[in-house]
């Protein structure tokens, strides 16, 4: 996983792409608040955590569409190898 990240980071860095940088961050945030939400034992943690990972999710969807086809193509494929975590 931290390659492919590493690789979109550089590709979104080559391109100066401002949408695919707050999209990573999104992504990032998505990750870590899926993450929190499945370590999270107490149900009102965890919906709370729920909550905010589906919001950066959002913002995710709305910053890829400003994206190239193969930015568009290195996040969804982020998304995908995390889901099978």
């Amino acid at each position: 996983m931290k390659k492919i990240t590493f690789a979109i980071i550089m590709t979104f860095t080559f391109t100066g792409s401002i949408y695919a940088n707050e999209c990573l961050e999104s992504l990032n945030k998505y990750n870590e608040y899926s993450d929190l939400s499945k370590d999270a034992t107490d149900n009102k943690i965890k919906l709370k955590h729920e909550s905010a990972s589906m919001d950066y999710l959002k913002k995710v969807s709305i910053y890829c569409d400003h994206l190239k086809e193969e930015e568009r193509e290195d996040i969804e494929q982020v998304l995908e190898d995390y889901k099978k975590k």
